[in-house]
């Protein structure tokens, strides 16, 4: 098998095939970008108290599990890189429009601010563990495949997920936490929310194993790289 082949990259002028990475691209880039806006609401669900973009954040980690499957680790790679560009381009836009001025009839500056301001802190911790999380994610999943040779997907899968997550988990929440309030409520939080992170990411699996197989009936050509 040549080198080329062993990396397993679906070739970029392949058109066809790059229809479904871009459409698997698009739902990623739309989980971080949604997050941006509805991580400021809290909810309380079977007695735990967590941000509600938990549940959108989480389907970032099917679609980079998905896209290093059928598109190999470089294309994986490409896609968190494109969407730390479109997280960062958010929290600035975002940012940016709550400083402009408002209009002398527009009374909703307080209410904008709001809803969709956030700190400084918050923000860096979200997109720094965003950024080595997934890359993360992407070389176990990696790792995990060549070691299985390319069989049992929910393996990669599972694994990956679950120690990405709980890294994501733990750098985030000390970033944006730690000393902003005591050390029995961040535990409780961190707990809250890593288990949490857990229940989605086993539940991810069939979402995982639903987009590779879809991937491949659409786009037949790229079972040469699979």
């Amino acid at each position: 098998m040549s080198k080329k082949e062993n990396s397993k990259e679906v070739s970029p002028v392949d058109h066809q095939a790059m229809t479904g990475y871009c459409i698997v691209f698009g739902v990623f880039v739309s989980g971080l970008v949604t997050n941006v806006i509805v991580a400021s609401k809290v909810v309380e669900i079977w007695g735990m108290v967590l941000p509600s973009s938990v549940f959108i954040w989480a389907i970032t980690y099917p679609c980079s599990d998905i896209v290093a499957e059928v598109y190999g680790r470089k294309y994986a790679n490409k896609m968190v890189l494109g969407g730390f560009v479109a997280f960062a381009l958010a929290i600035i836009t975002i940012q940016l429009s709550i400083a402009m001025p408002a209009a002398p009839f527009w009374q909703k500056q307080e209410a904008f601010q709001l809803v969709l301001g956030t700190s400084l802190r918050v923000a860096v911790a979200a997109l720094v563990s965003y950024l080595i999380t997934q890359f993360f994610d992407i070389y176990i999943f990696s790792i995990l495949r060549q070691k299985t040779k390319g069989k049992h997907l929910w393996i990669r899968n599972n694994l990956s997920t679950l120690i990405s997550q709980t890294l994501a988990n733990t750098i985030f929440l000390s970033i944006a936490f730690i000393g902003t309030m005591s050390f029995e409520n961040w535990t409780s939080l961190y707990t809250n929310n890593l288990l949490v992170r857990y229940m989605l990411a086993l539940s991810d699996t069939a979402f995982v194993y639903l987009g590779v197989f879809f991937l491949f009936k659409a786009f037949p050509a790229l079972k040469k790289n699979a």
